[in-house]
């Protein structure tokens, strides 16, 4: 897979605060890595057992500005940065949140 490592590494890092931030109780915040070999792709998953995104936030995540936090807790550029980045290195990032089960991020980067 050819990339920017830095940019990748800091998609990562984003989601992962994201989810440690949708957990202020605590919770379990899950990293996969994976290979389909029929669509040659490398997957990153991040995962976590928070709220979860409510669904009508959904289709703003990526915008950048869009938040849902407090004032002071952010600005709303994580997630599209992430978007961006994903974006250039001609892969996908899809989000999935079932109400109250906590989000999962996929990453799909052709290799």
């Amino acid at each position: 897979m050819e990339g920017d490592a830095n940019q990748l590494q800091q998609c990562i890092i984003n989601l992962i605060f994201n989810a440690i931030d949708a957990m202020p109780e605590g919770g379990s915040l899950y990293l996969e890595g994976g290979y389909d070999s029929g669509k040659n792709l490398a997957i990153i998953k991040v995962e976590d057992t928070g709220s979860g995104i409510q669904e009508e936030d959904i289709p703003h995540i990526f915008e950048p500005f869009f938040t849902t936090k407090d004032e002071g807790y952010g600005v709303g550029l994580g997630l599209s940065t992430v978007y961006g980045i994903i974006e250039h290195h001609k892969g996908t990032i899809k989000v999935e949140s079932p109400p109250g089960k906590g989000a999962v991020f996929t990453i799909q980067l052709p290799v």
